[in-house]
């Protein structure tokens, strides 16, 4: 089984070589490893448009302690929409690590417009969002602090 995969995943990157943009992004579906092409943000030209899911909640203990700061996390969104290999990249203030624990977690959740390159789905890698945690753009509505609803957001 090893040697049949590893055979499969030679013969994908080798006919991916082809074009300079392809990558194959490859995870588990199943007992089947599957293998998507992927892209960048820069070669589909914008991010894909985020579906109705729900953003971050502000770390309690922070938002309690006027605690204001940032984190920026990195992700794959997948061609069926969802994201994958979240992995925090950077939280500010030092010692303020819930705020990417939070944002870290509701990327887990999100939901994109199924991205598509050349007429084909495809998973769009080195995805980063930066989120900006201010308690005053924040409201408690029960299951903890979300981001306050504006007219452009």
């Amino acid at each position: 089984m090893r040697i049949a995969l590893a055979a499969l995943l030679l013969a994908a990157t080798l006919s991916a070589a082809d074009d300079p943009v392809t990558h194959l992004h490859c995870g588990p579906q199943g007992e089947a490893v599957v293998c998507t092409k992927s892209v960048t943000v820069r070669d589909l030209g914008s991010i894909p448009a985020k579906m109705g899911t729900p953003g971050p909640v502000y770390p309690p203990e922070l938002l309690a302690a006027s605690v204001e700061g940032t984190a920026t996390v990195a992700f794959v969104i997948q061609s069926d929409s969802s994201t994958d290999g979240v992995v925090v990249l950077n939280v500010g203030p030092e010692g303020a690590d819930a705020f990417g624990d939070a944002v870290a977690e509701a990327v887990r959740q999100f939901r994109f417009k199924p991205p598509v390159h050349d007429g084909k789905p495809v998973a769009v890698r080195e995805v980063a969002i930066r989120m900006v945690f201010r308690p005053a753009d924040w409201v408690d509505v029960g299951v903890g602090p979300v981001r306050r609803q504006t007219p452009d957001s």
